[in-house]
């Protein structure tokens, strides 16, 4: 690949322009960008447990609810007209949303009390008519006490707080539902009672917001800001850990601060805003690339990919390091070598050196300051800074390719991963990786082609060409090498110590502790599990058909590569075999001889989880897990063999 950095070196305004030019043709990509980050976006879909989940909610009509919870300072609780009516206008908004069945929602406005309306047998419902005197007050809640069943589901166990639940219809967006349903609760909320918009699927939408919004996505991208429900979000100065974050989230991000560290440190490291500025260029392309390329290719913004802007960041500039290092490093030796050769230098005058300059067939020597080098002018000594950045990318290239291709096999093993979000987080993380690879063997050796030396050492910084902390590491690295016996031996004492960590690590899979816990979502949820029965649904199905086992035989026909043909007859509705676990059994198996060794006998079997079954004439065609293989090449039955099945 060493052609690149040549060519580049050569060309360099062609190679900047169609690097700028292929960036601004990607770019678009990113309006195309769309969110997912919900809990089944992080589980295969050809997994058991979703297809399960798929027909329980299909058969019964479950959609995952979100909570409307209003909280009433008033004495009496929520047993009061206004809150009733409050109550009784959300519930009615609610309903009214496109895609919301009525069946779905839930309140006091839609439950029924043991009451019927005067000469019918029709239950009335408990807002029916609304109570408007003490007397019907307190009979509202002598029926919610006696009943029971509606404390902990639509009213609070205080009696404080009420709730009404809406089920998400299927296939809507969850941000924005969660967005509908809040701008309602802002047109009909007067500021008397406390409103919050919870629920699971509010927190698996808000969750990856927050995330975003934290690494500085602008909110015109997000389509809204999870922080404007927050009160910890005015404009006065932020406290505590929560405030700070929040203030950091509105108004700065974490990917730009990244940045700007990863400036800072150029800036130190190299004493140049043009060392510092080059990076953080090539970062941005690399995420605007990256992201316009999910948006082309129409993959949505996972939770996992959540974290790509901050690795991309991080190691979009490490290339940079090694190539400045040595560039400038190469450039002071230069200098240094310039100045010593110098014979007019004295202690009362500066420096110079004679620059040979080339105007058309002439040359016409010049006194060119050492600290003022401009392009395509030679480095004193001899040599062009042009011939100085052809020896840096001569010797860079090779570790810049190697560290970035095997940095970006490592992510791409995620590729193998079932779950889809997890692919998408390693494929494009390793796309991204090796666009930085490119644009540091092209881009940048382009832009040092044309930008002056001076711009990265000068005759200042010629004299000092280690800097104090080049120096305190080049010590610690002394004392290293010269107590080497003693770090080892820390070193495995260390490594021995640290497996037993390893038993106090646990799995941390609750979206709710995703969010910090001063936050008003975390304090209207925990008040919720607290003082209702909890927000999460837990749903169990019953299958009426049993313990019931299936079993036959089948030729070699009824295997392909893909899918297996059972008998017609098997059962009356092949989606009933959805999800359930088939085994296939070669019938004959396969016999080893060997010499001198006992005849052995291997007993060929193929098992999967049934994706999909459909009635095929007199058969049913399923379809097993993709990764389970193929039931053909693991049988391997001959023409003539058989195999048994077992459901």
């Amino acid at each position: 690949m060493a052609w690149l950095y040549r060519f580049s070196i050569r060309r360099p305004r062609l190679v900047i322009t169609l690097g700028l030019l292929i960036t601004l043709a990607i770019a678009p990509g990113n309006l195309r960008l769309k969110l997912r980050t919900d809990g089944h976006a992080l589980v295969p879909e050809h997994a058991p447990e979703i297809h399960i989940d798929r027909a329980i909610r299909d058969q019964f009509g479950n959609e995952d609810p979100i909570v409307i919870l209003i909280q009433s300072d008033h004495p009496d609780g929520i047993y009061n007209v206004h809150t009733l009516k409050l109550v009784q206008e959300l519930t009615r908004a609610v309903t009214e949303i496109e895609g919301v069945r009525e069946a779905n929602v839930s309140s006091l406005a839609t439950e029924h009390t043991d009451r019927v309306w005067p000469g019918t047998l029709n239950f009335r419902r408990f807002l029916e008519p609304m109570p408007e005197t003490a007397e019907d007050l307190k009979r509202l809640r002598k029926d919610l006490r006696e009943i029971k069943i509606y404390l902990g589901t639509v009213v609070s166990r205080d009696g404080q707080s009420a709730a009404v639940l809406v089920g998400i219809p299927a296939g809507a967006s969850r941000i924005d539902f969660y967005t509908t349903v809040r701008d309602l609760v802002a047109d009909l909320a007067d500021g008397t009672e406390r409103i919050d918009v919870i629920g699971a699927p509010v927190a698996e939408a808000l969750l990856g917001h927050h995330i975003l919004e934290d690494l500085g996505v602008p909110t015109v991208l997000l389509g809204h800001s999870t922080y404007s429900d927050s009160n910890e979000t005015v404009d006065s100065a932020p406290t505590g850990l929560f405030g700070w974050r929040v203030w950091l989230g509105r108004h700065i991000g974490l990917v730009p601060i990244a940045i700007g560290i990863m400036a800072i440190v150029f800036m130190i490291g190299f004493r140049s805003v043009t060392a510092a500025m080059l990076p953080l260029i090539e970062v941005g392309a690399c995420l605007v690339t990256v992201f316009g390329l999910m948006g082309w290719c129409g993959v949505p913004v996972y939770l996992t990919i959540a974290v790509l802007p901050v690795i991309l960041t991080a190691m979009g500039v490490a290339d940079e390091v090694h190539i400045f290092s040595r560039y400038t490093k190469l450039l002071r030796e230069r200098l240094k070598d310039s100045n010593n050769a110098d014979p007019r230098a004295d202690d009362t005058e500066p420096r110079a050196s004679a620059c040979a300059i080339s105007s058309g067939a002439s040359t016409v020597p010049k006194a060119v300051s050492v600290g003022r080098l401009t392009p395509m002018q030679p480095v004193p000594g001899g040599a062009g800074h042009l011939d100085v950045l052809h020896k840096t990318m001569h010797e860079m290239w090779r570790p810049v390719v190697k560290t970035s291709v095997t940095t970006s096999v490592a992510f791409l093993a995620f590729a193998m991963s079932p779950i889809g979000a997890v692919q998408a987080f390693g494929l494009f993380t390793a796309v991204g990786i090796l666009f930085c690879m490119i644009w540091s063997l092209t881009v940048i050796p382009a832009m040092l082609a044309i930008i002056a030396p001076s711009r990265f050492v000068s005759a200042s910084s010629s004299a000092g060409s280690r800097f104090v902390s080049q120096r305190w590491l080049a010590r610690l690295g002394a004392g290293v090498v010269r107590y080497r016996v003693v770090v080892l031996v820390l070193s495995v004492a260390c490594l021995a110590a640290i497996p037993s960590g390893l038993r106090r690590v646990i799995v941390q899979d609750s979206w709710i502790d995703g969010f910090a816990p001063g936050s008003t979502f975390s304090r209207a949820t925990h008040l919720f599990n607290d003082q209702f029965l909890g927000m999460h649904i837990l749903l169990v199905a019953v299958n009426a058909r049993g313990n019931e086992r299936l079993e036959g035989e089948l030729s070699a026909g009824a295997l392909d590569r893909k899918h297996v043909r059972l008998p017609g007859d098997l059962v009356e509705d092949p989606q009933t075999l959805v999800s359930q676990k088939i085994e296939l059994l070669a019938i004959e198996p396969t016999e080893i001889v060997r010499a001198g060794q006992p005849t052995r006998y291997i007993h060929r079997k193929w098992s999967s989880w049934i994706e999909s079954a459909a009635r095929d004439g007199n058969e049913i065609v399923i379809t097993g897990i993709p990764y389970h293989g193929s039931p053909r090449t693991a049988l391997r039955l001959g023409s003539e063999a058989k195999a048994s099945f077992v459901l």
